[in-house]
C-alpha cells in the first residue's frame, strides 16, 4: 500500500493563519512538496519455516547472520530454538526487531543482539511464512541478500534477495505529484492561489463547493503504457466527494528557442502579423519593427526532426510600420514563392504586392507593383490557383476584389469588383480553385459573401448576414475551409441582434455563389469583454474535416478549445461554458502559455503556425521563435485508476494541449490518489494542468 501523506492530520487552519515570517512559509510549501511524493515502495521477501531448525542452521539477511541454537549463547545473531515450531517462529521475529512477546534478549535471542539495520520482519507469521521487509524503499532493498543453510529443506527464501514478493521501486522523477498549492517565486511575488496568499488560510473552501485549481506537478516523460502517480492532498481537513475532471498537458517535446538573427531588433512594440507553412520543414513569419531598422519583415526558418528553428536573414518588405498593421497579409502561391501585400510607405500611401523568392531560408524580394493609389486601410489574400491569388483590400469606404496573376516573380491585376457601404475587416479564405469565401463586417452585421473568378474577372454573390454586431478588426475574428463550399467562423464579439444573444460562431455553406448559415452557436468564451480574443489564422487542422481547435487569446495568456465539425448535419460544437470558471469546465484547455508552463507574455499580436505535425510560435519584443507541442490527429487513451483500481478510459486527440474529461471519480476520503496510464506509442511528457475536485 502507499503511504497517505498528510491526510489525516487534524485541522492545520490555526498554525498556519500565525506564520508571519515569509521564509518559513517556504520551508512549509517545501515540506509539503516532500511529503505529498508518491513514496518509494519498499523490497519485500518471504521466509518459510516448515519444521524446527537444526542445531547450526544458519540464515542471512543482508549483513547479518543468525545462528539457530539449542543452546543459546551470548553473540550477537544466535536465536534459541524452541522447544516448538511456534515458538522458533517467534524469536525469529523478535531477533530481527528487537523486541521481546516472550521473555526477550538473553533467552529468546542474545544478550547482546542488535537489531537488524536494514529489514524489518512482519509481526505474525501467515501459516509457517514470515515476510522480511526493506527499511529503506526504492531499488536498493532489492539487492538485500537472503540465503540460508537449512538441514530440512523444508526451511527456504524465496530469492536469494529481497524484491520476489514485492519489487522495491525508487520514488522516481516521472511520477507526478498534485499537491494543491501554486508555489510561490523566492521573492515572494507569485501566492498560492489567485486569491492570494494569506485569503488560502482563511474560510476559502465553503461547505459543498466546486473549485478548480492548479495542480502543480513536475514534467517528466512517460513511456508508452506506463502510468504517471499523481496524490491530491487535503485541504483543511475537509474531504474531498470526487474528482470532477482532468486537463492533463501532454507534449511530446518542451519549448525550444532560437534567435532571429540581425536586422532583427527586439522591442515591445514588433508586431507578428501572420504565419505560415512553407512546406514541412520550413515557417514563414511576417511582422513589423518598431526598433533598429524599422519596418515590415518577412523571415524564414527551417525545422529539423526535432523541432529546432533554424531562422534565415529578415528581409525588409517596406518601412511601413503602423501598428498591428492589418494591411498586411501573405500567402504561399508556388513552390518557394510568397505573394505579400500591404500598404506601401510613399509620399502618398497606396496598396502593394511584392513576390518573395524563397531558397532554403534566404529570400528575394523583387520589386514591388501598385494595386492602387488609394491609401490602403486593409488586405487579405487567398491561393485560388497556381501562381494565381485574391485580392481584398479596404480603403475604408469600400472593399475591392481582384485577381492577381504572377508572371515569374511579377504581379498583375484584373479589373476591380467592390462592394460598397463601407464595410471593415475583410478574411479571405479559399474554395478550391477560382472560387474563395470573404467574411467581413458591414453595416454593425458580421457577414459573408461568396467570390468567383473567370479568368482575371470576379463576380461576388449575395451578402449574407451571419450575425448582428460589429468585428472590430481582421484579427478579432478567423475562419477556414472544413470541406468544399462548407466553412467555419469564429468571432470575438458577440450577436446584439436578439437581445444580447451570445451566439459567436457559425457554420456556413455554400451552394453556386449562394452562402447561408446552418448554425449559430456560442464558443463558450467571456463574451466582449475586451480580454478574451479569437485571432485570424488561430483555427488548426487536428483532423481536417472533422476536429480542430482554436486557440483564444488575452493580454497575459491563452487557452485553447476542440472544434468538432459535422459535415454532414453541418454543425460544430465546443464544450459548454466559460473558460477560467471556478464552476465548469467550460471544455477549455486551461493552461496559459506562459509562466512556468510555457511561454512569457503571450498577447495578441503573436501568432502561431503549424508547421506538419509541429505547432510554433513568434514573439513580438523578443528575439526568438518557438517549436513548442506536437499537433497530431493521433488519439491517446488515458486510464485513470483511483488508487490501483481502474475506474474509468478517456480517450482524446492530443495537441498542444488534452481537452478536459470528466470523470467523475468518487474519493471519499482526507486523500485522494490518481495513476493515469499512458495508453499511447509515443513517449509523453505528461502533467495534469487542472483538476476539479469537489469538497464536503
Amino acid at each position: 500500500m502507499f503511504q497517505a501523506p498528510l491526510g489525516k492530520n487534524k485541522n492545520p487552519q490555526n498554525t498556519l493563519s500565525k506564520i508571519a515570517d515569509f521564509s518559513v512559509f517556504m520551508r512549509l510549501c517545501e515540506y509539503r512538496k516532500k511529503i505529498a511524493r508518491w513514496p518509494a515502495i519498499t523490497s519485500q521477501g518471504t521466509l518459510t519455516l516448515a519444521v524446527n531448525p537444526t542445531n547450526g542452521d544458519v540464515i542471512n539477511i543482508g549483513t547479518k547472520t543468525y545462528l539457530f541454537q539449542t543452546t543459546l549463547t551470548n553473540s550477537d545473531g544466535n536465536i534459541l530454538i524452541g522447544s516448538t515450531l511456534a515458538q522458533t517462529q517467534q524469536n525469529i521475529v523478535d531477533a530481527i526487531n528487537l523486541t521481546s512477546l516472550n521473555s526477550g534478549p538473553g533467552v529468546q535471542y542474545a544478550l547482546s543482539m542488535i537489531e537488524h539495520p536494514q529489514v524489518s520482519a512482519a509481526l505474525t507469521w501467515v501459516g509457517n511464512t514470515l515476510v522480511i521487509t526493506s527499511k529503506i524503499g526504492g531499488i536498493v532493498g532489492n539487492s538485500i541478500a537472503t540465503t540460508k543453510t537449512f538441514t530440512s529443506g523444508s526451511n527456504f527464501f524465496d530469492a536469494s534477495t529481497l524484491g520476489t514478493t514485492r519489487a522495491g521501486v525508487d520514488e522516481q522523477d516521472g511520477d507526478s505529484v498534485l499537491y494543491p498549492i501554486d508555489l510561490p517565486n523566492t521573492d515572494g511575488s507569485y501566492g498560492l492561489t489567485r486569491q492570494g496568499i494569506w485569503n488560502y488560510f482563511s474560510q476559502y473552501w465553503y461547505e459543498g463547493s466546486l473549485y478548480d485549481e492548479n495542480f502543480l506537478s513536475t514534467l517528466n516523460p512517460v513511456a508508452p503504457n506506463t502510468f504517471r502517480k499523481s496524490v491530491i492532498l487535503n485541504h483543511f481537513s475537509r474531504r474531498y466527494l470526487n474528482v470532477r475532471s482532468i486537463t492533463p498537458k501532454i507534449y511530446t517535446q518542451n519549448k525550444i528557442m532560437a534567435t532571429i538573427p540581425s536586422p532583427f531588433t527586439a522591442n515591445g512594440s514588433n508586431n507578428v502579423i501572420k504565419g505560415i507553412q512553407v512546406d514541412a520543414s520550413r515557417v514563414a513569419w511576417l511582422y513589423t519593427q518598431a526598433g533598429g531598422t524599422t519596418g515590415l519583415f518577412l523571415v524564414i526558418a527551417s525545422t529539423d526532426a526535432n523541432g529546432v528553428l533554424t531562422f534565415g536573414t529578415p528581409v525588409i518588405v517596406d518601412a511601413d510600420n503602423n501598428g498591428l498593421n492589418e494591411a498586411a497579409d501573405m500567402i504561399l502561391v508556388n513552390t518557394d514563392k510568397i505573394l505579400l501585400s500591404y500598404r506601401q510607405s510613399a509620399a502618398t500611401s497606396f496598396a502593394a504586392t511584392r513576390v518573395a523568392t524563397l531558397s532554403g531560408t534566404g529570400i528575394t524580394m523583387n520589386t514591388l507593383v501598385q494595386v492602387t493609389n488609394v491609401a490602403l486601410v486593409r488586405s487579405s489574400l487567398a491561393k485560388i490557383g497556381i501562381d494565381k491569388a485574391l485580392l481584398v483590400w479596404e480603403n475604408g469606404t469600400q472593399h475591392s476584389y481582384q485577381v492577381v496573376t504572377i508572371t515569374g516573380t511579377v504581379p498583375s491585376y484584373g479589373a476591380a469588383t467592390t462592394i460598397t457601404g463601407s464595410p471593415t475587416c475583410p478574411i479571405l479564405i479559399a474554395n478550391g480553385t477560382d472560387k474563395a469565401q470573404c467574411f467581413y463586417s458591414k453595416s454593425s452585421e458580421c457577414r459573408t459573401v461568396t467570390l468567383s473568378v473567370s479568368g482575371t474577372a470576379v463576380s461576388t454573390g449575395v451578402e449574407l448576414t451571419m450575425q448582428k454586431g460589429g468585428i472590430g478588426g481582421s484579427i478579432y475574428h478567423a475562419a477556414t475551409q472544413v470541406a468544399t463550399d462548407k466553412f467555419i467562423w469564429l468571432w470575438s464579439g458577440y450577436d446584439t441582434g436578439n437581445n444580447g444573444d451570445t451566439r459567436n460562431a457559425a457554420f456556413i455553406t455554400v451552394s453556386g455563389t449562394t452562402s447561408a448559415v446552418t448554425q449559430n452557436t456560442s464558443l463558450g468564451n467571456r463574451q466582449n469583454n475586451g480580454n478574451q480574443e479569437v485571432i485570424r489564422d488561430n483555427i488548426f487542422t487536428i483532423t481536417p474535416g472533422s476536429d480542430y481547435f482554436f486557440i483564444l487569446c488575452q493580454g497575459s495568456g491563452a487557452c485553447g478549445k476542440k472544434i468538432t465539425v459535422d459535415t454532414v448535419a453541418n454543425t460544430l460544437t465546443f464544450g459548454s461554458g466559460n473558460p477560467y470558471s471556478g464552476t465548469t469546465s467550460g471544455g477549455f484547455w486551461r493552461t496559459f502559455f506562459h509562466s512556468d508552463r510555457d511561454f512569457d507574455n503571450y498577447n495578441f499580436n503573436q501568432r502561431y503556425v503549424q508547421c506538419g505535425t509541429k505547432m510554433f510560435a513568434l514573439f513580438n519584443n523578443t528575439s526568438y521563435g518557438s517549436f513548442f507541442h506536437y499537433c497530431s490527429s493521433d488519439q491517446i487513451t488515458l486510464q485513470v485508476y483511483n488508487k490501483d483500481d481502474l475506474f474509468t478510459s478517456v480517450t482524446m486527440n492530443y495537441c498542444f494541449l488534452a481537452e478536459p474529461k470528466f470523470i467523475n471519480m468518487p474519493i471519499n476520503e482526507n486523500v485522494g490518489y490518481l495513476k493515469i496510464k499512458n495508453g499511447s506509442s509515443y513517449t509523453l511528457d505528461f502533467t495534469i494542468a487542472r483538476t476539479y475536485v469537489e469538497i464536503e
